[in-house]
Parts: structure tokens; C-alpha cells; sequence
């Protein structure tokens, strides 16, 4: 295998890094194996336009993803093949059925004294945003997020910067009073 400078192992990392927001991860898989607008990927996703929209640009930045234009319309690809081996392989190595009983032959393996069990995966590194309403003191997860003009609110209400508004509904939140 190939050594990599301390720059490109940063870029490696980078790209793992956005592949490891949940939502940008979803995204990237729903465009694994066909091309998708935003509309088609908000939709499927349950996420905003807006909020597509800018993982999305994440994606395309990083050459995770590439933009294919048809007439008017963008759908977003897989960039090349690469990607889409290494999302495949990781799906099915996490998919496949696996059994770490004692009846596999170690002879060959390193050391594996000093090697950790591996942890269970779980969900709860969701990355969260606060809320931008003045008054507000939500944290939300980034896929329940409202966005208006570039910023990120708990609801509508915030985000319409609405009056009247009496607070939220989340748990804990004394936003507005």
C-alpha cells in the first residue's frame, strides 16, 4: 500500500469524517447505485430541501458525490468507482453474518494480545445544531433542524420568527420563557 503524506492522511480523514454524519451517509447511499435529485433525496430522506442542499455541496466538495446536469435539472452520482467500492464493502462487512466464537484458527493473526473488542455501534454521536432564534435555547439534531437563510432553528415558529410564540414542544426547552 501506498504511504501517504500527513496531508493526504488529513484528506482520508476528512472524507471519513463527513461520512460519518448519519444524514450525509444516507444520502450517499441513496445515490449509490442511481442517480438523484435533491427533491428525489429530501423526500426519500424525510430531510429539507435546504438542508439536502447542503450536504450535498459537502459531498461535492470532497468528490464523494458529482453533479450531473440534465437540461434544468441536477442529480447527484456517485463520483467514481472507488467510492462506490468502499460504501459497498463497508455495507456488506457490517451486513454479513459474523461469529467471533474460539473456533477460528488465530495462528496467523498478529499479536493480538495487545488488540481491543472492537465497541458496539451506536447511534447516539448525532451531530446537533442550537438554534438561532435570539431567545431560544433548543439544541436540535441537524436532520430536525428548520433552515432560513443559512441558519439553523428548533421549529417553524423560531425560524418564522414569530411573535406570539409561546415556546416549543421539546423535551426540556424553556425557549421563550
Amino acid at each position: 500500500m501506498q504511504v501517504l503524506s500527513p496531508e493526504q492522511v488529513g484528506d482520508v480523514a476528512e472524507v471519513f469524517r463527513l461520512l460519518g454524519e448519519p444524514n450525509r451517509l444516507r444520502i450517499v447511499l441513496a445515490c449509490l447505485e442511481t442517480e438523484r435529485t435533491v427533491g428525489e433525496i429530501g423526500e426519500a430522506l424525510g430531510l429539507s430541501q435546504s438542508l439536502t442542499s447542503h450536504h450535498l455541496r459537502l459531498l461535492r466538495t470532497a468528490r464523494i458525490l458529482r453533479a450531473i446536469r440534465h437540461g434544468r435539472h441536477v442529480a447527484y452520482a456517485i463520483d467514481d468507482d472507488h467510492v462506490r467500492d468502499v460504501l459497498r464493502n463497508m455495507v456488506a462487512h457490517l451486513t454479513e453474518p459474523h461469529d467471533h466464537d474460539q473456533s477460528h484458527d488465530h495462528s496467523n493473526d498478529h499479536d493480538r494480545s495487545h488488540r481491543e473488542e472492537p465497541r458496539p455501534m451506536t447511534s447516539t454521536n448525532v451531530e446537533t445544531v442550537k438554534c438561532a432564534c435570539e431567545d431560544c435555547v433548543c439544541t436540535v439534531p441537524v436532520a430536525k433542524a428548520v433552515s432560513r437563510d443559512g441558519k439553523a432553528f428548533c421549529c417553524e415558529e423560531c425560524a418564522e420568527g414569530h411573535p406570539h410564540h409561546a415556546g416549543c414542544d421539546h423535551a426540556g426547552c424553556t425557549c421563550h420563557g
